[in-house]
């Protein structure tokens, strides 16, 4: 299932990429082009939001029962925040959420602003954005297979690995005095190949913090939990949208200009080569300390 849904919103990406830059062209490339343009999609989601909300019903709870040994306090907010921050994985799990989303979405941000500075053609964006979330199919239906064999947190710590390897491997293009598109479309797409198998495995990360958390305090913390996740999803959407205009303001871009100087289109090249390493690594530090299967089997044994 979280196969199938992911593979809803890949495509939703791909048909929202491949039309928003013509849309806003066609409204007169203007900031009120782009309003209006947001405009629309935020009310179609929001649409869409509500009808899932009104459609999806809750699944009855199992039999299950808390710990014999542990003595539930009276339920209030304050003691299942307590609850929450007890759960060693939890931070950490805030930060992967907030990390991964960031990685993604800074690296569709800064490649628009490449594909004008370094490229020249910011229409480029477009189509590199349909083939990179292209690229990101094949590891969606090949993520059950390889968690199923690995588990999740072997699975996250080796995929995430092996994204930073893949972009390394695509540094020696960085340096190269003029930009070999065919190539470039090539060893950008290599960073996205391992995408499809990451935003699936880390789907069994919130359910297996509820797990834990129930083991450990004996309270169904789902609704903390999963708000906590899709909180970092929010905050790394707003830091990444605000990275561009950061980094831009920083090498000298001239937004008027025809052609950025030479200076802007090094820095540029710098930055979108640097942050998606320096993410990366920390991707895989991250993964690294959220075992939650471990800490799941040494709970259970205890009980």
């Amino acid at each position: 299932m979280n196969v199938v849904s992911y593979t809803v919103v890949l495509f939703a990406n791909i048909l929202i990429n491949s039309l928003t830059l013509g849309t806003v062209e066609a409204l007169g490339n203007t900031v009120s082009a782009w309003r209006i343009v947001m405009t629309i999609f935020t009310t179609a989601g929001t649409i869409l939001i509500l009808l899932s909300g009104l459609t999806v019903k809750e699944l009855p709870q199992d039999n299950e029962t808390a710990p014999s040994t542990t003595t539930l306090p009276k339920n209030s907010l304050a003691n299942d925040l307590q609850n929450v921050f007890k759960n060693p994985y939890f931070i950490w799990a805030i930060l992967y959420a907030v990390v991964v989303n960031f990685v993604l979405a800074s690296n569709l941000s800064l490649s628009l602003y490449y594909c004008e500075i370094n490229l020249g053609d910011i229409n480029i964006y477009s189509s590199l954005s349909v083939v990179v979330l292209l690229a990101c199919l094949p590891g969606l239906f090949m993520a059950p297979r390889i968690v199923a064999k690995l588990g999740t947190f072997k699975c996250n710590v080796f995929v995430s690995l092996f994204i930073v390897v893949l972009i390394l491997l695509s540094l020696p293009f960085a340096f190269m005095d003029t930009v070999n598109r065919p190539l470039f479309y090539v060893t950008f797409c290599m960073r996205f190949l391992p995408f499809g198998v990451l935003c699936a495995s880390i789907a069994p990360i919130v359910p297996s913090l509820v797990r834990y958390s129930y083991l450990q305090t004996g309270r169904h913390l789902e609704g903390l939990l999963y708000s906590s996740s899709s909180i970092g999803g929010k905050i790394s959407s707003g830091i990444a949208a605000a990275m561009p205009g950061w980094i831009l303001s920083g090498i000298g871009y001239t937004a008027d200009a025809t052609t950025q100087s030479g200076t802007t289109m090094a820095r540029m090249n710098f930055w979108f080569y640097a942050l998606p390493i320096i993410s990366g690594l920390l991707i895989v530090f991250i993964f690294s300390r959220l075992n939650v299967e471990k800490g799941i089997r040494e709970l259970e044994t205890q009980h």
